[in-house]
């Protein structure tokens, strides 16, 4: 009677679960909503790429070296892919390697190990200056007072090539043997 008609209104299943499934719908919507902000927001686009380490190298090299490290405009420090600077950075001849980060400050910072060059070949493609490793880092500089090593076999050069072999590693360690440096300072 009275009482059971009370009751039959309080439970209604059928209206209960649509307002679950309507109020589900609300807040995946809302959570779909705050990630598109979030992900598109100028507020997280990436403010500054910060490449350190150049400090031994001319102006031509670091200018390369920043003009290697861009992002698209816009870039959001959240999905910003630092691949591409990195590889871009890496494929020059005078970088060894780079450790790249991010930061909340919405910056993006590329740590740049360059190399040093211990000595210099002769080719007839020209002088050019060599790390520990064998790579070609430059042409050699006209101030260079780097050693000058002798490496058979070695008619055409460029940098960013690796000179390999028994040979090479002798003249190279002859060459920091000679310079008076410790193996810590290659």
């Amino acid at each position: 009677s009275m009482h059971d008609e009370k009751i039959s209104a309080v439970v209604d299943p059928a209206g209960n679960s649509r307002r679950r499934v309507i109020l589900r719908c609300c807040v995946a919507l809302l959570i779909a909503e705050t990630l598109v902000a979030v992900l598109t927001s100028p507020l997280l686009a990436v403010r500054q790429v910060r490449v350190r380490g150049l400090g031994s190298l001319s102006s031509s090299e670091r200018s390369l070296a920043q003009s290697s490290a861009t992002l698209p405009l816009g870039s959001n420090v959240l999905t910003a892919s630092l691949d591409g600077p990195t590889r871009r950075l890496r494929d020059l001849p005078f970088v060894r390697s780079v450790r790249a980060s991010k930061s909340w400050g919405r910056e993006v910072r590329l740590d740049v190990e360059v190399r040093r060059p211990v000595a210099t070949i002769e080719t007839r493609s020209g002088r050019f200056e060599l790390d520990r490793e064998g790579f070609i880092v430059r042409v050699a500089r006209p101030d260079s007072a780097l050693t000058t090593v002798d490496v058979e076999g070695v008619e055409r050069a460029k940098p960013g090539d690796q000179l390999a072999g028994d040979h090479c590693e002798s003249a190279l360690r002859a060459a920091v043997f000679a310079a008076g440096w410790t193996r810590a300072e290659v």
